[in-house]
């Protein structure tokens, strides 16, 4: 019994690449499977847009100081959504969007509890934490 192809015995198949005789036919066994989604980097910049919108508005005092706990729990989801994006992002096998949109995730989930807890030196801290973003 003979182990190489029959191609080997000298019946060269019309559909046999040259060279290829010996080598196992690959193609009836691989298989590719993606699963196609659209790109969620829109979605991810609609919300840096709006939280930045309202952190801005806070900041340069166009919100005043008693909406600070508003602005806290609408930022909130921010996290949610860039988080989101971040692991559809992964799916989409676009590594860079994934880590942009988790670090930008990591960094609302920060805001919003010091916004909300109202420490005394939470504005400091969020000034230090900003600037290691950079």
């Amino acid at each position: 019994m003979s182990t190489a192809s029959p191609a080997a015995d000298g019946d060269d198949a019309p559909d046999t690449p040259p060279g290829r005789r010996f080598e196992p036919d690959l193609r009836s066994m691989t298989r590719i499977n993606l699963r196609p989604i659209a790109s969620p980097m829109p979605l991810g910049f609609f919300t840096i847009a709006i939280a930045s919108v309202m952190t801005g508005c806070l900041q340069l005092g166009i919100l005043g100081e008693e909406a600070r706990t508003a602005v806290a729990f609408t930022v909130l989801p921010a996290f949610v959504l860039q988080l989101l994006v971040s692991f559809l992002a992964f799916g989409a096998r676009d590594v860079i969007a994934a880590t942009l949109m988790a670090v930008f995730a990591g960094s609302w989930l920060p805001y919003s509890l010091i916004m909300l807890s109202g420490a005394a030196d939470g504005l400091k801290v969020l000034g230090v934490f900003n600037l290691a973003l950079l």
